[in-house]
């Protein structure tokens, strides 16, 4: 009999321009904790943030140091776009 893995939602903020989770990467299970994570880095390093969303096995999320954080164990693989931060500009 096969055997059937739990899957969980995960939620990782990084820049525009890639969309991959890769192994050892943080990523979060809160879209919210993601967005905030996205809005700061965007202000801070003057570029577009996204936060990309994945249906993955939950044995392939492990708890890491920071609360809400985790880390991912699998093989790299792409993110669906969720939504996009720009810099604040003045």
């Amino acid at each position: 009999m096969a055997r059937i893995r739990m899957k969980i939602m995960i939620y990782r903020a990084l820049p525009a321009f890639t969309s991959e989770i890769r192994t050892g990467d943080y990523v979060t299970r809160s879209r919210r904790f993601a967005r905030e994570h996205a809005a700061t880095c965007a202000a801070y390093h003057e570029e577009p943030y996204q936060v990309i969303r994945a249906w993955v096995p939950a044995d392939l999320v492990v708890g890491a140091n920071n609360p809400g954080e985790f880390k991912w164990t699998g093989e790299p693989i792409r993110g669906r776009h969720t939504l996009t931060e720009s810099p604040i500009t003045g």
